[in-house]
């Protein structure tokens, strides 16, 4: 399990139908920790479109909270390439929360500094959680720390 845990994660909580459905089913897999299961959906879902943004940000996600860096890393880029399919804020301010933890978790201390820049950029452009400004200064500060004391 990630040592940076699982602070938040945001749910689908508006839509309809099949693909809807299937959202919400992935993301009560992940919520409960049925990695390998959501992995599976998630698959299946970019069997039929490569590009999701939600897939792809989903599977980052898992591999990162399996301690699975480089393929968590794969899977963010992935996303970023895919992110003008995604016209919510708060789904692109945690791919950026969540590479720049990746990023650290692989040394890349400027990568990571620069991901974190663009998560809290994000944070005015929506009704974000109390937690989330609290958790990304958390993240820049460990950022910070590392750099200090040379990786």
């Amino acid at each position: 399990m990630s040592p940076f845990g699982l602070l938040y994660y945001p749910q689908v909580d508006e839509g309809s139908g099949a693909m809807y459905e299937l959202q919400r089913f992935v993301n009560r897999l992940i919520l409960d920790g049925r990695y390998q299961e959501a992995l599976n959906q998630l698959h299946s879902v970019m069997r039929r479109n490569r590009a999701d943004f939600d897939a792809l940000l989903d599977c980052g996600y898992v591999h990162s909270q399996l301690d699975r860096w480089d393929e968590a890393l794969a899977y963010f880029r992935r996303a970023l390439m895919a992110k003008s399919f995604c016209s919510d804020p708060s789904r692109l301010s945690f791919l950026w929360y969540r590479m720049s933890i990746a990023l650290m978790a692989v040394r890349d201390l400027d990568a990571s500094m620069n991901a974190i820049n663009q998560a809290e950029q994000l944070l005015s452009t929506y009704d974000h959680g109390v937690d989330e400004p609290e958790e990304y200064a958390r993240i820049r500060a460990k950022i910070e720390y590392k750099a200090e004391m040379g990786g």
